[in-house]
């Protein structure tokens, strides 16, 4: 159920960024800078230039997905650990699954898991 109900979230997340979500200005200046690095330097510590590199290698998904798949990965991987944690608790898989809704249906990790940007 646990597994349900994080890919329900991850799915919402990403029809949610993809078809309302307008692009946020540093997903912009990720991809001008990508797509030009000559212009100027990256503003942006090096793992956000790292992770947008490797993303902006599968040149075959819209730039848009490529933008925002670090932000994607990282809200599901949070959502794996945090059902890790709860097992280290000791949580059973019932408090468990409550954990991982509340997760999943929190407002403020909503919408952070639908941008990639450093200033949220």
């Amino acid at each position: 159920m646990r597994t349900w109900i994080l890919l329900f979230g991850f799915i919402g997340i990403v029809l949610l960024s993809l078809s309302v979500v307008p692009v946020h200005f540093d997903e912009a200046q990720y991809s001008t800078w990508l797509a030009n690095p000559d212009l100027s330097y990256q503003t942006k510590g090096p793992w956000v230039t790292a992770t947008q590199s490797m993303t902006h290698a599968f040149e075959f998904l819209p730039q848009l997905v490529q933008v925002r798949l670090p932000a994607w990965i990282a809200w599901l991987l949070s959502g794996v650990l945090l059902i890790w944690l709860g097992r280290l608790a000791g949580f059973d898989q019932e408090a468990s699954s409550r954990l991982l809704i509340l997760y999943v249906t929190s407002p403020l990790l909503f919408v952070l898991g639908m941008v990639h940007t450093t200033d949220i």
